[in-house]
């Protein structure tokens, strides 16, 4: 049961996920790339101290291994600033091919180091059924002269896996609306230290379906935040990778519905794939329900 609830949430965290598309062109608008940051984990924060507090979640660390959460709050707001870096020095397709394929292959190896994650026929066949749908997706890339935005998407993709690797084992430890919090608001806090450096001010005068946005944005970006901590308390770091990049799946389906930008054949053969790549190592406990 624990293992069925935990794989709808980060199957819930890759269809929020890929919303993400939207909001982000919708606030693309007004708000420059560390601005939308900021804001919505900003919001994000706040949703999240609202929900704890009629929830009567409590910040308790006493049991809590402190380097394990000062590896989570570092390493998030690293993940989000390369992948910035890497959309803003690349192709966007590019971008997205070296992150997943960072974050699949990373997860694959530190799951088997250091969970000891059976590495099965039937995982790794997943795997490999992921990258190819991945590939399709993402293909033409184009690496040229070292592209920069690649490495950053590398880069991003480890440390995506990093965070995994501490929501594992921060889950069930500390509250989560107190957890989820704690990393919106470190996030919110360095990428507006880093406007700072770049001299970029937070938004005054924006409109209201802006503002809208922002809210919506925030409180999906807090919802993912729980939802991955319940995932992975009870989920293969893998797997569960694996079952977040859905993403890839959901996104063309909202982009056709919002922006009626529809998939190619290609695109819709590589949703496929890694929709049947979610769906082979998760027959077991389907058949049992």
């Amino acid at each position: 049961m624990n293992k069925f609830k935990s794989f709808f949430a980060l199957l819930a965290s890759g269809i929020i996920f890929g919303t993400f598309g939207i909001w982000i062109r919708l606030l693309n608008k007004e708000l420059t790339t560390y601005q939308q940051i900021t804001t919505r984990s900003f919001i994000g924060f706040f949703f999240a101290v609202i929900i704890a507090f009629l929830l009567k979640q409590r910040l308790s660390l006493n049991k809590v291994n402190k380097l394990h959460l000062f590896g989570y709050l570092f390493f998030s707001p690293l993940d989000g600033i390369f992948f910035v870096l890497a959309m803003l020095n690349t192709k966007i397709v590019t971008a997205i091919f070296a992150f997943y394929a960072s974050a699949l292959l990373s997860s694959f190896f530190i799951g088997k180091i250091f969970f000891k994650e059976k590495i099965t026929s039937v995982k790794f066949f997943s795997l490999l059924l992921t990258v190819l749908g991945l590939f399709l997706l993402s293909y033409p890339f184009s690496l040229v002269n070292f592209n920069l935005g690649f490495l950053f998407g590398i880069i991003s993709g480890f440390f995506d896996t990093g965070v995994n690797v501490f929501r594992k084992l921060l889950s069930g430890k500390v509250e989560r609306f107190v957890l989820a919090g704690m990393q919106m608001f470190v996030v919110a806090v360095v990428t507006l230290l880093l406007m700072g450096v770049i001299n970029q001010a937070l938004p005054v005068n924006i409109s209201i379906s802006t503002l809208i946005v922002v809210l919506i944005f925030g409180f999906l970006l807090m919802s993912i935040s729980f939802l991955t901590l319940v995932g992975f308390q009870n989920f293969d770091l893998n797997l569960g990778t694996i079952v977040i990049s859905s993403e890839l799946v959901f996104a063309p389906i909202f982009a056709a519905i919002a922006f009626r930008e529809y998939p190619t054949i290609k695109e819709i053969l590589g949703g496929f794939l890694i929709a049947f790549s979610i769906l082979v190592p998760n027959l077991s406990f389907f058949k049992k329900k």
